[in-house]
């Protein structure tokens, strides 16, 4: 399947950039081969001659100075200083005017001796790519890969500090230091994400929260007052509402799903032909109507049961049939009202299980079922976890270390879940998580091959800025990622991918 046309102009550049890193060509480049000591024999003697009398070390003239330079290797190390003598010296910039001038055919000659021996480059001897820069995630890559390895929607990094910037960018390995300040909110931020990721999952048991007026938000069309309980003389604070206003609770936790009561201590006045009527609503739904006793000084329950799923959802109470007696200038009997006392959720009755998140599924997929098996059980979760966290299978010492801590933790009386929090909080602060790292050997080959992981990694940061999915995972494990053919079908299938957007 081709590329989508928007995608011709990148790989386009692509391929020029290859190119010319491959075998890079120069306007001035020119054919004649010096000798082998073209350094010594050419260049130095040029350069004492016309340059080094203003670039050496004691006058440095434009902060530049050329006698350091004692042979062809040294040279060959600070090619943007050369390129630099070969552009002043090809514009004759240099020698000043009023300093004796090299005749054409030495200018030329010091030129051709250069390009050849210092700057050009020998596309058939042995390739030293050198090593990779740490790359540290930035803030962005950060909250993309939090979003994928522990399947939570919140966005750590943004209390980062801001990721440095060169060239434009902010994801160059070169730029991105670690500030002391980073490596505290990388605490900060393991401990919150912890927090959000592995709820309380312990079984629920039924219970009742009371909400006062005082605790209950309002629209603009309803009103909080002090009023004296005609019945006892308490001062009391009560919502009314005369027109369709409403008082809610934003957001109460259904904390599992099960049957759950909703209890209503309201009054109303009778204003017109009817009696206030009062509707439930939860996330936006109406689930009952109920007619309030028209009596101010009567103050009845309207309950209402039913399933809930669990989950955070607003319970509301609005006034749906408002009524003004325009002749009326009694405000007690010119509108019909409504008073809410108190709201009452009960439930679940006969308790429930928790409901398992997504998150705790993602992060610790094996879970013990007796006491005997959490080592086992910590051991499976956390070698998947860290594999998917450092972007490769995790070191058996690694590994033990992780064990370490959850034994540790355990020891002090934890639970199973709290216990793994400490490991979990070890490989989310670690180095490994943190940078993505090519562990190249020491000293390193002059040239080697990306293995599947690193290779999976490289892809996914660039197109998606966040970590490999299982499929480039699977793929690694196998070493199906060295055949150019899976890595294009993998290009393809990820561009497709919303994730992408992080690229595009």
């Amino acid at each position: 399947m081709p590329l989508p046309p928007r995608h011709y102009g990148l790989v386009a550049l692509t391929a020029l950039a290859v190119t010319l890193l491959v075998c890079p060509s120069s306007p001035h480049a020119v054919s004649a081969q010096p000798p082998k000591d073209a350094y010594a024999s050419q260049i130095q003697p040029f350069l004492n001659q016309h340059c080094n009398g203003c670039h050496n070390s004691d006058k440095n003239a434009g902060g530049v100075s050329l006698d350091v330079y004692t042979n062809l290797a040294h040279a060959k190390k600070d090619r943007k200083a050369w390129e630099m003598v070969k552009e002043v010296m090809a514009a004759g910039t240099m020698p000043p005017k009023k300093k004796p001038q090299p005749s054409k055919a030495e200018k030329d000659a010091f030129l051709a001796a250069v390009e050849n021996s210092i700057l050009k480059i020998d596309c058939t001897a042995p390739k030293d790519p050198g090593r990779v820069t740490l790359r540290r995630l930035n803030r962005a890559e950060y909250n993309a890969t939090i979003r994928d390895l522990c399947g939570v929607a919140i966005s750590p990094a943004d209390n980062f500090p801001a990721d440095d910037v060169g060239y434009g960018f902010d994801n160059i390995g070169d730029v991105l230091s670690v500030q002391p300040v980073l490596l505290e909110k990388y605490m900060a931020a393991a401990d919150q994400i912890l927090e959000v990721a592995l709820p309380n999952l312990s079984r629920v048991e039924s219970s009742r929260q009371r909400f006062n007026p005082q605790q209950l938000q309002v629209v603009p069309r309803s009103s909080r007052s002090r009023e004296k309980d005609p019945r006892n003389g308490r001062e009391v604070v009560k919502i009314t509402m005369t027109e369709e206003g409403a008082t809610f609770v934003e957001k109460f936790n259904f904390e599992a799903e099960g049957e759950y009561a909703i209890r209503v201590r309201a009054w109303g006045s009778k204003v017109g032909p009817d009696a206030p009527e009062m509707v439930l609503r939860v996330a936006g739904k109406d689930l009952k109507t109920f007619t309030v006793t028209p009596d101010p000084d009567k103050r009845e329950v309207y309950e209402h049961r039913q399933r809930f799923p669990a989950g955070e959802h607003r319970v509301a109470l609005t006034l749906t049939n408002p009524f003004t007696n325009k002749d009326e200038e009694d405000p007690k009997k010119k509108y019909r009202s409504l008073g809410i006392e108190q709201l009452e959720i009960e439930g679940p009755f006969g308790g429930a299980e928790r409901a398992v998140p997504e998150s705790v599924t993602k992060i610790v997929p094996v879970r013990p079922k007796t006491p005997a098996e959490s080592a086992t059980a910590a051991k499976q979760s956390l070698t998947a976890f860290a594999s998917k966290a450092f972007r490769r299978p995790p070191t058996d010492t690694e590994l033990a270390r992780l064990l370490k801590l959850f034994a540790l933790a355990e020891s002090k009386g934890d639970p199973f879940m709290i216990a793994m929090r400490l490991p979990l909080k070890a490989i989310l602060v670690s180095p490994h998580f943190l940078f993505r790292i090519e562990d190249d050997p020491k000293p390193p080959a002059t040239a080697r091959a990306l293995n599947g992981y690193e290779l999976a990694t490289r892809l996914s940061y660039f197109l998606w800025s966040s970590m490999p999915d299982g499929e480039l995972f699977d793929l690694a494990a196998k070493g199906e990622l060295a055949k150019p053919a899976v890595v294009r079908t993998q290009v393809l299938r990820m561009l497709k991918d919303p994730k992408a957007r992080a690229l595009t």
